[in-house]
C-alpha cells in the first residue's frame, strides 16, 4: 500500500535505461512474488522472456542458462527461502538444489531485497538468510532496499542493513552501537 514496489520498478527502469542494470535480482518473501509477477515488469526490458522466477520446478533450465552467462538481459525473481538455500544445506528430503550456488555465481548489476527487515542482524534465525544475501549484496553494482518496517527499535539491526548500502560503516559501527552520541549524529547526518 506505500508503493514500494512501483517506485523500485522506477529504479529498475531508469537504471535499465541508461545501461547501468542488465542483470536484475529481486528477492522478495514467497507471497510476494506474484506481486512483482504482475506489476509491469514483464515489459520493463523491452524485450520478452526477460523475467525469470528462481522455482523447484524450473531450477535446471535457470541454473543452465545463468552458467552459459547470456548476454541478453535478466530479471530473477528469487524468493527469499530459496534463495538463502544451498548444496550443503539440508533439509527433511535431504539435500536441497543448489539455489544460492548459482545465483551468488552472477555477477548482479542490481539487487533489490523486498522486505528487507528479514535481513536481521540481531535474532539467531535469521543468521542465515543474512550470512547469505548480504555477500550478493555487497557484489551487486546498485542496491535497492525495501521495506515498510525498517527498524525493530534496536540500534545493531539498523546499523547491520545501513552496513549493506555503505560497507565502509562495518567498521565504526562498534562505535555508534556504544556511543549514543556519535550514533545520534550518524542518524542525523543519514537523514539529510
Amino acid at each position: 500500500g506505500l508503493g514500494k514496489t512501483i517506485e523500485a520498478l522506477r529504479i529498475i527502469k531508469y537504471l535499465a535505461t541508461v545501461g547501468e542494470a542488465r542483470r536484475i535480482l529481486i528477492i522478495a518473501p514467497r507471497q510476494l512474488i506474484n506481486q512483482w509477477r504482475h506489476h509491469e515488469i514483464r515489459d520493463l526490458m523491452h524485450a520478452p522472456g526477460v523475467v525469470r522466477v528462481l522455482s523447484r520446478g524450473g531450477f535446471e533450465a535457470l541454473a543452465q542458462e545463468l552458467k552459459q552467462g547470456s548476454r541478453r538481459p535478466l530479471i530473477l525473481l528469487a524468493p527469499l527461502d530459496l534463495v538463502k538455500r544451498g548444496s550443503k544445506d539440508r533439509h527433511a528430503h535431504g539435500r536441497f538444489k543448489p539455489y544460492y550456488d548459482i545465483v551468488s555465481s552472477v555477477e548482479w548489476d542490481l539487487v533489490v531485497v523486498d522486505e528487507a527487515h528479514h535481513l536481521g542482524f540481531t535474532t539467531p534465525h535469521s543468521v542465515l538468510r543474512t550470512n547469505r544475501l548480504a555477500p550478493l549484496c555487497e557484489r551487486a553494482k546498485h542496491l535497492v532496499l525495501l521495506s515498510a518496517t525498517p527498524s525493530r527499535g534496536m540500534h545493531k539491526d539498523m546499523l547491520g542493513r545501513i552496513s549493506l548500502l555503505t560497507p565502509e560503516l562495518r567498521e565504526n559501527a562498534r562505535r555508534l552501537l556504544s556511543d549514543e552520541d556519535s550514533r545520534k549524529s550518524f542518524y542525523e547526518n543519514a537523514s539529510e
